[in-house]
């Protein structure tokens, strides 16, 4: 009786879960992390997941799935190898220098959009490989829309729902496509520099930015579009179509963490989804403990996976020693890449090629963390946010000033320009700005309590979202009209330009009326004086 019992619920776990394709290139650990994070949460909630990995940065190493078993490696061809491997490498290196705007950026760019479309080619042109993601009937998608490729084998396939998953902040071109406003005068674009409130320059300097984020993506859209149309004919659809057909936008975002903005009702924010709270235990600071315990004040040094410590120009990190070696009642921590003797001489400094980063971040022996301002990776915003530790932000490309300004307005943390990195007085004043007043470690608490007790949680909105949309497939009640319309219709912009015509038309004929009456009194006062 009781094996028929654990049958039977086995059978109706079964039927109630949906085979879920998540597809996430391994590309950038941020983006990794959070599809990683989203195909867990599937998997603990019951669902079969298969987490297919294309290769494109051959030196990230980490699928960043624990729970998820179905993992498929696709891996890197020739030409992605030497794109990543050559020139992407030398950019990466650059990102210490490049300057925060828009056309350094494309700059950067311009590689990762030859790699995404040549890794679109190659996932399309394996056979073997679509002939098991055919086979395998799977009734929803989640990718990121940066990349086309899946939403568009969705499409080939048959695949049911599609659901966009966005590891950073909602996209000005996704918003576009699902007719979402994208409002600069008020909202930073997610690449911005900008606060949320701007003056005239600032709100120009904030739609440029926004148009040239439209731009990158649509030419990225334009190359990997062709080779979609090479492999399935020139008639498949346009990507505006399958993209505007998802049937949600789960983005990196958290409602009481960034910048409030107008959403549709697609657009679903899972900020926080990436703060992994089983890493809080204090068991795995054990080599760190005695360093902790050395001096009052612990300082946190990390930038993050992309923009590596070691690449960092020599005169900033000469700069940065003779910082630690003039606060010697503080000790540092820094994450550091390769083996060094640069700071034996330094007894406050420690550098560490690997740390248990939320761990200390949650210690209260730590004091203050200096980070790059990345969402959903190491060193995220996100995550320190949610541990409530104060923090000196200093931003080094893409999303990353945008980040820390929005984290920074709590009043729990500082943000310095990467260009004072060889301005020792300035980094030294950020530090002991932080250090010694005790508001940034109240606000940096405060805004943890309002995280962590927040209304919504991350992972219940993903799970119930996702089987809501398994169980009555796509949902076009929540399809937009404002994804049809043209700027001028979207803004009312024709509206307001036939009132005004009709306003001006009025004025005309009124005054046209008035000098008709003036001038036929005036010809009859003439008339009659004569």
């Amino acid at each position: 009786m009781f094996r028929s019992l654990v049958l039977f619920v086995f059978l109706c776990l079964g039927c109630n879960a949906h085979k879920i394709f998540v597809y996430s290139p391994l590309m950038g650990h941020s983006h990794v992390n959070f599809m990683g994070r989203i195909a867990d949460t599937l998997t603990d909630a019951g669902h079969n997941v298969t987490y297919v990995v294309p290769v494109m940065d051959l030196k990230l190493k980490k699928t960043c799935v624990k729970t998820t078993k179905d993992v498929r490696i696709l891996p890197a061809s020739k030409e992605v190898e030497e794109i990543m491997s050559a020139g992407h490498d030398h950019q990466i290196k650059t990102l210490w220098a490049m300057k925060h705007d828009p056309l350094s950026l494309m700059k950067v760019f311009g590689n990762m959009t030859k790699a995404f479309a040549l890794t679109c080619k190659q996932v399309l042109n394996d056979k073997k490989f679509l002939d098991d993601i055919a086979s395998e009937k799977f009734d929803i998608l989640i990718a990121e829309p940066f990349f086309l490729c899946p939403f568009a084998l969705a499409e080939k396939l048959k695949i049911p729902v599609t659901i966009g998953a966005l590891s950073t902040i909602q996209s000005e071109v996704i918003s576009d496509i699902i007719g979402e406003p994208v409002l600069p005068s008020f909202v930073p674009g997610s690449m911005s520099v900008a606060q949320s409130d701007m003056s005239f320059y600032e709100r120009f300097k904030n739609t440029l930015s926004v148009t040239a984020m439209r731009y990158l993506f649509l030419d990225s859209y334009k190359v990997e579009s062709d080779v979609i149309k090479e492999a399935f004919g020139s008639n498949f659809k346009s990507y505006t179509e399958y993209l505007a057909d998802v049937s949600y936008v789960f983005t990196n975002a958290h409602p009481y963490l960034s910048y409030p903005r107008p959403l549709n009702r697609k657009t679903l924010e899972l900020g926080g989804i990436v703060v992994d709270q089983s890493l809080k235990d204090k068991s795995n600071l054990k080599e760190f403990d005695a360093i902790l315990n050395e001096r009052k004040h612990t300082v946190l040094v990390s930038f993050g996976s992309v923009a590596k410590s070691k690449d960092m120009p020599e005169d900033h990190k000469k700069t940065l020693l003779s910082v630690f070696e003039e606060m010697k009642d503080v000790t540092f921590i820094w994450k550091y890449e390769e083996d060094t003797t640069m700071a034996d001489h330094l007894p406050n400094v420690h550098l560490a090629k690997w740390m248990p980063q939320v761990a200390l971040l949650n210690d209260p022996r730590l004091s203050l963390f200096v980070t790059h301002g990345g969402l959903g990776s190491l060193g995220s915003t996100t995550e320190v946010a949610y541990l409530g530790k104060p923090a000196v932000f200093i931003p080094l490309f893409a999303d990353q000033p945008s980040n820390a300004i929005m984290a920074s307005r709590y009043g729990g943390a500082i943000v310095l320009e990467k260009t004072l990195l060889d301005n020792k007085e300035k980094i030294k004043e950020a530090f002991n700005e932080v250090l010694s007043n005790k508001k940034y470690e109240e606000n940096a608490k405060k805004l943890s309590i309002i995280l962590n007790n927040s209304p919504t949680n991350p992972k219940d909105i993903l799970v119930r979202h996702i089987e809501f949309a398994g169980r009555v497939g796509r949902i076009p009640n929540l399809d937009c009209e404002g994804r049809n319309l043209n700027l001028f219709q979207f803004f009312s912009l024709d509206i307001y330009l036939a009132v005004i015509v009709i306003i001006l038309s009025i004025i005309s004929l009124i005054y046209i009326i008035i000098r008709k009456i003036v001038k036929y009194c005036t010809n009859k006062l003439k008339v009659k004086s004569e």
